[in-house]
């Protein structure tokens, strides 16, 4: 019996913070019409509009949408953020270990550009 009921406040635990996550990024990424938003095992992928996800789409939806500070706090339960065309074939993954959406904040420009593609990965 107690097992049954904690895995009940886990799944709870797990379900609540996955709506959290969700909602608290979709806001900031609206303009670039999201078809598909997940949150699994500390892996946010979201699915976009796009025939091919370009390195500039990438940048301006990690940069701009995602690694803002108003998402830090949300970010930190995340380990990898995955940027997918609307066909779920193509795209980046970001490595968001130790929070480097929040790390990426301490730099500008191309140094800022280089920081986050230097953590990702084409998909």
């Amino acid at each position: 019996m107690k097992k049954v009921l904690m895995m009940i406040l886990l799944t709870g635990i797990t379900f609540a913070e996955n709506i959290n996550i969700k909602e608290s990024i979709l806001p900031n990424i609206k303009a670039w019409q999201p078809l598909m938003l997940d949150y699994r095992n500390k892996n946010l992928v979201i699915a976009f509009n796009q025939n091919k996800i370009t390195n500039k789409i990438f940048l301006s939806i990690i940069s701009i949408g995602i690694c803002t500070s108003d998402l830090f706090k949300t970010l930190d339960k995340v380990n990898k953020i995955v940027i997918l065309n609307k066909h779920a074939e193509q795209g980046y993954i970001f490595n968001n270990k130790n929070n480097k959406c929040k790390q990426s904040s301490n730099y500008k420009n191309k140094q800022k550009e280089f920081f986050l593609l230097g953590n990702s990965r084409i998909y």
